[in-house]
């Protein structure tokens, strides 16, 4: 019996000691060969401060994908990451290699080690041809914070956390509580 007891005091003291978690999320994302806008909107939280840019977030695939079509700065953007005001929007073509879009403070360095949030809108337009929708997918976007590799481009070491939301840890608690009955009447058979 002490056994069990033990068991499930440790589980209710990892459950309850796990760091806090962002939910942050791309979305309104509408693209077309000569405009581009979406929304971030979240909590974001990462493990560990970039090593260059602490005042950029990058966006844009994990992979290699040529998606900007020629440079050029946001038609509008609004929003603040970590508290601090967006200074500027970029498109960024690096030409056949990991094309991404830039959103800097203007040398305020941003802080997600102990999480922060982020609210930021932009729209690219007027610029013919600027995007190939064909080769960017959403779903393979991701958000960095500044980058550890010698290229500026999203970067996975600096990739701020977008994780489910909390019911999906109370469900894994449910799930942990089911499996200790499950325990507790196998012992008594």
């Amino acid at each position: 019996m002490k056994l069990k007891t033990a068991l499930l005091a440790a589980a209710c003291a990892a459950l309850l000691t796990l760091p806090a978690q962002a939910i942050l999320s791309i979305t309104n994302w509408a693209i077309t060969t000569d405009s581009l806008s979406f929304d971030i909107t979240g909590d974001a939280a990462s493990v560990a401060t970039p090593s260059n840019n602490p005042d950029t977030l990058y966006v844009g695939p994990i992979s290699n994908d040529t998606w900007i079509n020629s440079s050029g700065g946001a038609t509008s953007f609004s929003g603040t990451a970590d508290e601090v005001a967006i200074a500027g929007a970029n498109a960024i073509d690096v030409g056949g290699f990991a094309d991404y879009i830039s959103f800097s403070t203007g040398g305020i360095p941003m802080d997600f080690t102990n999480g922060g949030t982020i609210s930021i809108s932009v729209n690219f337009s007027g610029v013919s041809g600027q995007f190939t929708p064909a080769n960017i997918d959403v779903n393979d976007v991701i958000i960095s914070w500044g980058f550890n590799t010698t290229s500026q481009f999203p970067d996975p070491s600096t990739q701020l956390n977008t994780v489910p939301e909390p019911a999906t840890y109370a469900a894994l608690a449910g799930l942990g509580v089911m499996a200790l009955a499950g325990l507790r009447r196998k012992t008594k058979v």
